[in-house]
């Protein structure tokens, strides 16, 4: 695999005071999934609807997986088992829906990696396997236990495996082998050796000599392995060509087609939208160099004849061009990518609810919910009574229904509403907590204003 090389620049600078390291704020941890027990917890899940569920599994999985020490992170990984038997016991697969979710992520992943890349992780995946294989079959002779990952589940559902069959299955869609093809070997002359005195050692070859000489070559440059001393090696190759070309054996049309079928062999591997990306980009180059050009000669300018009919056939960018055309043209695709096709508008976001429709969803919800919101902070034993903290507590919680939470939080964000649910019972001052009587009083009052839509609570009235 490629590792990218990192620079480091050293500039000299007056000592700074270092700044502050930020560290990764702790994940907010609803106290119930700490201080709740487990009966309780799958008492509790056991009454959720599957969405809740999900919700609560992806919110746990959140917490968990944000790399940050809280305390009671065992219960909280704790209270994620629970989730996951209690979506399992339904019938719903969370465990294979999860493992075809990582396949799709590996194949994905894959697609975007390189051949080379591809084969070399490969490689190094055979090798650990069968480095591990060797483990444990030593350790099954000397009786250990637990050295039975090598079985026939393993060998389909461990990540390792999965990752060797997305990568195999990657190589072979792109019919390429799963072996990395070896580096060419290059003779030491063809790197050390100066231009001068290859050069003299040319002029000593024979015509088949020569030929002999510039196949090979051509062959490790063509190769699409890199190696050091390349570009040395590309400057023996045009030596070669010199030295043919010079003796007048008519070879300047047999070394032309050598980049071609280079260049073919190159395209032919690469998939068709990067060669319709290429193409564009190639016709782009060649309309605007065209246009300088034709503005040069309308100047006058001398040396502007490149784009004639011999530039037209030969010059690299033409046969790059053509290779790619070809190239499409022999797969039936058109040399234009299609064009991706236009969003569709997004639908506009629905009305924002009236402040009177926020009352009367936020009594609504407190009735329907009384009960668990009475015991939502994990603060004493159900006693009829709903505080602030309770409020608090339901809208961290990412398991309850949406509703009920945006309906706490419009109690918490309106204190003049929270004090007249307070007192809707007309027992008692404010005092910070919201009896059963009370919410059924504005229960009671909302109902009958159905008829009255003018009659509001005193604190809503215009």
């Amino acid at each position: 695999m490629k590792v990218a090389s990192v620079k480091t620049q050293h500039a000299l600078v007056k000592p700074e005071k270092p700044a502050a390291v930020k560290t990764e704020s702790k994940p907010k941890i609803p106290e119930h999934w700490r201080k709740m027990s487990c009966e309780d917890y799958a008492s509790k899940l056991n009454g959720m609807t599957r969405g809740q569920l999900m919700q609560e599994m992806k919110a746990l999985e959140k917490a968990l997986s944000s790399g940050v020490e809280f305390p009671g992170r065992d219960a909280v990984a704790q209270k994620l088992d629970l989730v996951k038997k209690e979506l399992n016991s339904r019938s719903w697969g969370v465990d294979s829906f999860v493992q075809d979710i990582s396949r799709l992520r590996t194949q994905n992943e894959c697609a975007t990696m390189s051949t080379a890349e591809l084969q070399t992780e490969l490689a190094e995946l055979y090798a650990q396997r069968d480095s591990e294989k060797e483990i444990a079959k030593l350790a099954r002779e000397l009786g250990f236990e637990g050295t039975s990952q090598f079985d026939s589940n393993y060998d389909k559902d461990s990540p390792m495996e999965q990752r060797i069959g997305a990568i195999e299955m990657e190589l072979t869609r792109r019919g390429e082998p799963l072996k990395a093809p070896e580096k060419p070997e290059i003779p030491e002359h063809w790197v050390k050796m100066s231009r001068e005195d290859y050069a003299s050692q040319l002029n000593g070859m024979t015509r088949g000599q020569l030929k002999q000489e510039m196949e090979a070559l051509t062959q490790a440059l063509s190769s699409g392995v890199a190696f050091p001393g390349r570009d040395a090696v590309a400057q023996k190759l045009d030596l070669v060509k010199k030295e043919l070309n010079s003796r007048g054996e008519g070879l300047e049309g047999f070394v032309q087609d050598i980049p071609r079928v280079v260049m073919q062999n190159h395209y032919a591997r690469m998939p068709t939208a990067e060669l319709q990306a290429e193409l564009a980009g190639l016709y782009a180059q060649r309309d605007s160099e065209k246009e300088v050009v034709s503005r040069a000669r309308e100047l006058g300018l001398t040396g502007t004849n490149q784009f004639d009919s011999n530039y037209d056939q030969d010059s690299l960018m033409e046969q790059r061009i053509g290779a790619i055309e070809a190239e499409l043209t022999s797969r039936g695709e058109p040399l234009k990518a299609p064009e991706k096709p236009e969003a569709p508008e997004k639908p506009q976001p629905p009305a924002e609810p009236t402040y009177e429709e926020k009352w009367a969803n936020a009594v609504r919800q407190l009735n329907a919910h009384f009960d668990l919101l009475d015991t939502a902070a994990g603060i004493g034993g159900r006693d009829g009574i709903i505080g602030r903290a309770d409020l608090e507590a339901a809208v961290q919680n990412p398991g309850l229904p949406q509703e009920l939470r945006d309906a706490c939080q419009f109690l918490l964000d309106n204190p003049a509403v929270f004090n007249r649910l307070d007192v809707a019972a007309g027992i008692g001052r404010v005092d910070g907590r919201i009896g059963r009587a009370d919410v059924a009083r504005a229960l009671s009052e909302l109902e009958n204003t159905k008829s009255l839509p003018n009659k509001l609570p005193y604190f809503m009235s215009a």
